[in-house]
């Protein structure tokens, strides 16, 4: 009996000391890594390199030559919204209330302003393809990098270095502090599976978009180079084609003088030896009879004399 009691008071002291400790291990450890607080970073980071994608593929125009409804971010992730002409408006907290100018966008803007692959003037778009490729490989392979930063060591200077991705170059990435810091915690696995879900689904839908622009680029450059050539054929034959129509209308208001021989024509150039008779200088078919050719109609009187040719 003594002994079951001395048996349960000691387990009791056991747990006793051991489950505070437990406890405060795990509610340091919790302190260092937050699964929703890393997924939220991790998500800050892969929206990150789809607008640094997009920017090198359409451009980033600057603050003051941006159109109505142009959205930038900050280097804090905060997004600027134009709504006028050198007013930007934001949706932060605590920011929405404040007017922002271009000069202020472009001092925090999260990428520079730069001129996009579709921008490149005075090309086809077949020569562009390369470096289009490349734009969407590199981001398809920073995207899975970013997929495999938790748990992952930090280097010196704050880095995480991934070699693990299948194609791609050794890459270095800046260290999530909620994600890096733990690096056997139960939910590790899950923020990974949970980016290795959404990471290909954002890659092939930047590679449908993708297509729909190179498509729509091949066509407005092909329009364009149309244009240029029939411009070009219109200013180096300008003199031969207008002096050619000048000419045509000059033969063309000379048709007027070319004698009408068609049937239904009833002006035509009269002939003088033979007498007009009010039917356009034709003959008259049923003359009358006093008017036989050889009759003699005389001046000042209504007789008429016939020569006889044989006067006997």
């Amino acid at each position: 009996m003594y002994s079951y009691l001395r048996f349960s008071l000691g387990f009791l002291l056991i747990v006793t000391i051991v489950t505070p400790l437990t406890v405060n291990a795990e509610s340091e450890f919790g302190e260092r890594f937050n699964a929703s607080v890393c997924k939220n970073e991790m998500l800050d980071a892969l929206a990150r390199e789809q607008r640094q994608y997009r920017s090198i593929i359409f451009g980033e125009p600057p603050a003051s030559g941006a159109t109505i409804g142009h959205v930038r971010f900050d280097l804090n992730y905060h997004p600027f919204i134009k709504v006028g002409e050198n007013t930007w408006r934001t949706t932060a907290s605590g920011r929405t209330a404040i007017t922002f100018r271009d000069t202020d966008i472009e001092l925090t803007a999260e990428f520079p302003t730069r001129r996009g692959i579709f921008d490149t003037p005075r090309t086809l778009t077949s020569e562009l393809v390369p470096y289009l490729t490349q734009a969407i490989r590199a981001f398809d392979c920073r995207t899975q990098a970013w997929c495999s930063v938790p748990g992952q060591g930090i280097d010196d200077g704050d880095l995480v270095t991934i070699r693990n991705i299948s194609g791609c170059d050794e890459i270095r990435l800046p260290a999530l502090p909620t994600c890096n810091e733990a690096m056997d915690f139960p939910d590790i696995p899950d923020t990974r599976s949970y980016c290795e879900k959404i990471q290909p689904n954002l890659v092939n839908r930047e590679i449908a978009l993708l297509k729909m622009a190179t498509e729509y680029d091949a066509a407005y450059r092909t329009l364009l180079q149309f244009a240029g050539d029939f411009d070009s054929f219109l200013r180096e034959f300008r003199f031969p084609f207008t002096n050619t129509l000048k000419k045509a209308s000059q033969l063309i208001g000379q048709f007027q003088r070319i004698p009408c021989f068609s049937s239904s024509c009833d002006e035509f150039p009269e002939d003088p030896y033979i007498p007009s008779t009010g039917t356009g200088g034709l003959p008259d078919p049923f003359p009358p009879i006093g008017d036989l050719p050889g009759e003699k109609r005389a001046a000042n009187s209504g007789s008429t004399t016939i020569d006889d040719p044989d006067p006997r």
